[in-house]
């Protein structure tokens, strides 16, 4: 399995603060609120109250964006991770996926097989500066 890492800095806003569950349950594109937000795997989601935040805590890899919304028509033709746009989603098989571009958006919706499980594995990570504070904030402990 090819791995790519997407360096994001942690507590990144996911979807733009639209709910995961309202999209994958009823392809709605609902605005979530900041009283019920929850943080997995470094994006912090918004829902639009507690029982889609259950919801969301019970299967959370269910509502993820696949690929954690890098564009599959990348990841496919050049190997290389691109962010993609809730401009340009889809949903299939009950996961959601976004392309960076309206011609990727028109690939991936004319062959979603050709591009719904491809071998790679993305996962976030702190960025410099996150890891340069808590390794601050780490010597200061042992001190």
């Amino acid at each position: 399995v090819a791995k790519t890492v997407i360096k994001v800095k942690r507590e990144t806003l996911g979807l733009q603060g639209f709910s995961p569950v309202a999209l994958v349950e009823d392809s709605a594109w609902v605005k979530g609120l900041s009283q019920h937000e929850e943080t997995y795997q470094g994006l912090t989601f918004y829902f639009a109250d507690a029982d889609e935040q259950a919801t969301f805590k019970s299967n959370p890899e269910k509502f993820l964006p696949k690929y954690l919304g890098c564009d599959p028509v990348s990841l496919k033709t050049s190997e290389r991770p691109v962010m993609g746009s809730i401009q340009h989603g889809a949903v299939y098989n009950g996961r959601i996926y976004f392309m960076s571009s309206a011609n990727h958006q028109k690939q991936f919706l004319a062959s979603p097989q050709e591009y719904a499980e491809l071998l790679y594995e993305v996962s976030l990570e702190a960025t410099p500066e996150v890891v340069q504070v808590m390794a601050e904030a780490d010597s200061m402990s042992t001190n």
